[in-house]
This record gives C-alpha cells, sequence and structure tokens, in this order.
C-alpha cells in the first residue's frame, strides 16, 4: 500500500470511528441512557436550619454572614458559616473552630471554589502544606476523602491556620477537582448537586497537627450524618429524581 493510499485509509478509519461516535452518543441520548445535561436536586431543608445540638460538645457562638459582595462571589445563597467553640474554652480564643458548608445544584459551572484558590487570592495568606487525606466517620461507616491544607498569614512564619474540606457529589465524597468532575461527568446520573464542607482552625503551632486531624475528624463525624439524615437528597435520586413523598 502506497503512502497516500495509508494516509486516506487513516483518514477514512478515523472519520468512521468519529461518526459512529457521534450516532452512538445521540442514540444513547435520545433513549435516555445517557445524561450530560444534569437535573437539579434541592437540598431537603436550609443549611442555616441546621440541628445544632447534633454537633455537642460544640457550641455556636457566631452564624456569621457573608456579604453580598462573597455570596455572589460563591454562586449560591444555600450556605452556613459558623463559629464553634468547645466549653470551657474563653471567649475569642483562636481555638474557635470555623465551620462553612456550602450547596450548589442546577449550577453549569462545574467547578466548586476551593480554599487553595481563595486564600491565595486575598493575598493575606502563604501556603504552607497540601495533603489528602482519609477519615473514618464511625456514624456514617464509611471513609471520607479530606485534603488538608496549610497557611501562614501575612507577616506569621510560626503559626499556621488549618482547613480541611470534603466534597460531596451526589453522596460521593471527593478531596480534589479532578475526582468532583469525574463524579459530576457520570453519564448515567440524571440529576446533580454538590456540597463542600469546610472546617477551619486559626493560628495553630505545627506541631498540634496531629491533633487537629483528630478534631476535624470528630467534628466531620458529626456534621455529615447531619447532612446526609436532613439536608442532602438521598442516594438515588440521582437517577431519576426526588420520589414524591408517601
Amino acid at each position: 500500500m502506497s503512502r497516500s493510499s495509508k494516509s486516506n485509509f487513516h483518514f477514512v478509519l478515523g472519520f468512521s470511528v468519529l461518526l459512529a461516535a457521534t450516532v452512538s452518543i445521540q442514540a444513547a441520548k435520545s433513549r435516555g441512557w445517557l445524561y450530560i445535561i444534569k437535573k437539579p436536586l434541592s437540598i431537603l431543608k436550609p443549611l442555616s436550619d441546621m440541628n445544632r445540638s447534633a454537633l455537642a460538645p460544640y457550641g455556636v457562638v457566631e452564624m456569621a454572614p457573608l456579604s453580598p459582595e462573597l455570596i455572589q462571589e460563591l454562586g449560591t445563597t444555600e450556605y452556613l458559616n459558623w463559629i464553634l467553640r468547645e466549653p470551657g474554652v474563653r471567649s475569642r480564643s483562636n481555638q474557635d473552630v470555623t465551620l462553612s458548608i456550602t450547596y450548589y445544584t442546577n449550577v453549569q459551572d462545574q467547578v466548586p471554589h476551593v480554599p487553595e484558590e481563595c486564600y491565595f487570592q486575598s493575598g493575606n495568606f502563604t501556603a504552607a502544606g497540601d495533603t489528602s487525606m482519609m477519615f473514618h466517620c464511625v456514624s456514617l461507616g464509611a471513609d471520607v476523602a479530606v485534603r488538608r491544607l496549610a497557611f501562614y498569614r501575612a507577616g506569621e512564619m510560626v503559626k499556621k491556620s488549618y482547613v480541611y474540606y470534603t466534597i460531596c457529589v451526589n453522596g460521593e465524597f471527593c478531596s480534589d477537582r479532578t475526582t468532583v468532575r469525574t463524579h459530576m461527568a457520570n453519564p448515567f446520573d440524571t440529576h446533580l448537586y454538590y456540597s463542600k464542607v469546610e472546617i477551619a482552625f486559626d493560628q495553630t503551632l505545627p506541631k498540634n497537627e496531629p491533633e487537629l486531624d483528630e478534631k476535624a475528624r470528630q467534628l466531620f463525624d458529626k456534621v455529615l450524618p447531619e447532612l446526609v439524615k436532613a439536608h442532602w437528597p438521598p442516594k438515588g435520586s440521582e437517577r431519576g429524581g426526588m420520589l414524591p413523598a408517601p
């Protein structure tokens, strides 16, 4: 076979493969086997109505509302931003914990806001650590993928601020954008929601990292089951939507 013939053969073969793939995708979409644009899944109960007693022994000492500018930047009005404090800790201590949760659905921009970008963009923090972890949540009976980020505030080179977060996509927990996008692109899911749960500790010595890891794990073990039980759509609703109440 001449070089010209080989080139024509490869062109025809490549075109045929692309044509077959296009026809197959269109057929799968028309028969309801493949879903590119996902339908929304409404939250069951507003995040602001979360049961505070589920967080015990932590108490909610401040419900910190976000400015309209920050809400617009977040891209959702369904959020929670609470300051938590353990019993016996003095007021306004650096031992306070920030719990932030956001919920998204019916959003085609499939890239959630993540702390590693938000902290850098503020210009007040310098990266000081980035670790992917697995936390075992006893109440869920499951391992949860979590990302731990560490930052130095401007002018500080000893104490660090730590942020732990996980992103739940249709009931699956992710700790990086690649995994998030993979779950979002599941062609068999008809509906989509995602929710980021973030726990932050401010101005802590690095030697306390193991203690912080355990504190974060325990708090996730309180927050996530409450979200699954009372706020997030039930597992299975991503394929077919919410079932009507009996």
